[in-house]
């Protein structure tokens, strides 16, 4: 065990350093009382004194200064791009405060690093095969081997505006997640209308499916309307694209104390309880193709996901018996209240 082992014990840098200096402070006095016994000479003793501490006194403050030595050795990795090296103390005193904290932030940088790579990955993936159509749509047209008719048109546009949406999804979720630190500009609305008002653009193009709003009348809100709106038509979207043909969707919330609940509750074919975990995830799609389908990029989830998030809220999934599932979102009290 090396001499400075114990000091890692204490909780105050100051004390150590007093210790320190009081053992310095001793040694000097010992040494020069052994000199003065042997006889050594004034200058001579005084010398050895001073060396002996000057020694101690480094040997004892290398344990004091390790991890802010760690700490410079780790900062120049992560400066080089790399993420895996950590300071790893035990000590418990303010420099190992530093340290954790210092540890921390690095766990983030790496998820941080991680997710940015993930991201770009994922986004060029989605993107690929869509432009990969238009280009040989196109090229086909440009060369005759097929006639610019009507239908061939349309499937044109209908790939532009896929690309289009997912390229505005992109940007909501980089948007959202830029700002999950920023305060929000919260309003006071009502929650029925805005649901009413979905309800009213969904239904133009899906006439078979049937909407119910289960919300008191005077249920209000202070939160970000748009983005809460987003959220909320996400949901709506994604239920009406997995319902049955005259299925039902319903929307109802309520309060409880100091939350506010909000239920999405659909009747398709559910999710299985083994994808639970990941549905939130960006990209992800239950089918597992590679390609963006009518079915969407896997970016609507995610995105409710982080506005909840950005309310100070939680979104859960569940199943919604005998059949569909029931989306979940909880908001705190700062963001509902019920209109007096």
């Amino acid at each position: 065990m090396t001499l400075w082992k114990p000091l890692e014990q204490l909780s105050s840098i100051k004390t150590k350093i007093s210790i320190v200096i009081v053992t310095a402070i001793a040694a000097t006095v010992v040494v020069s009382e052994i000199g003065s016994r042997l006889g050594i000479e004034t200058l001579a003793k005084y010398a050895i004194a001073v060396v002996f501490a000057l020694a101690m006194t480094f040997y004892l403050s290398r344990g004091l200064t390790r991890p802010l030595r760690k700490m410079v050795a780790v900062s120049k990795a992560l400066a080089a791009g790399d993420y895996s090296q950590r300071v790893n103390t035990s000590r418990n005193d303010e420099v190992g405060q530093l340290a954790h904290a210092f540890d921390a932030m690095a766990d983030t940088l790496e998820a941080t690093d991680r997710l940015q790579k993930d991201f770009v990955a994922n986004a060029a993936h989605e993107l690929r095969t869509p432009v990969t159509s238009l280009r040989l749509a196109i090229e086909n047209l440009a060369d005759g081997v097929e006639k610019a008719d009507p239908e061939t048109l349309a499937a044109l546009v209908h790939q532009a505006e896929r690309l289009s949406s997912l390229a505005s999804q992109l940007l909501d979720l980089s948007h959202l997640e830029a700002s999950a630190n920023q305060k929000l500009t919260y309003e006071r609305f009502e929650f029925l209308p805005l649901c009413q008002d979905l309800f009213f653009e969904l239904s133009h193009s899906t006439a078979d499916i049937h909407f119910i709003a289960s919300i008191e009348k005077d249920l209000f809100l202070e939160a970000n309307q748009m983005q809460l709106e987003q959220a909320i038509r996400n949901l709506l979207t994604n239920a009406v694209r997995f319902s049955p043909t005259d299925g039902t969707i319903k929307v109802a919330a309520r309060q409880a104390g100091n939350l506010l609940h909000i239920e999405i509750l659909d009747q398709g074919s559910g999710i299985a309880a083994e994808h639970k975990a990941q549905i939130f995830e960006r990209f992800w799609r239950a089918d597992n193709t590679s390609q963006i389908t009518d079915e969407g990029a896997g970016l609507g989830l995610a995105i409710t996901k982080q506005i909840v998030h950005n309310h100070g809220g939680q979104i859960t999934v569940e199943d919604n018996k005998p059949n569909g599932c029931c989306f979940k979102i909880v908001l705190p009290s700062s963001q509902s209240f019920s209109d007096p």
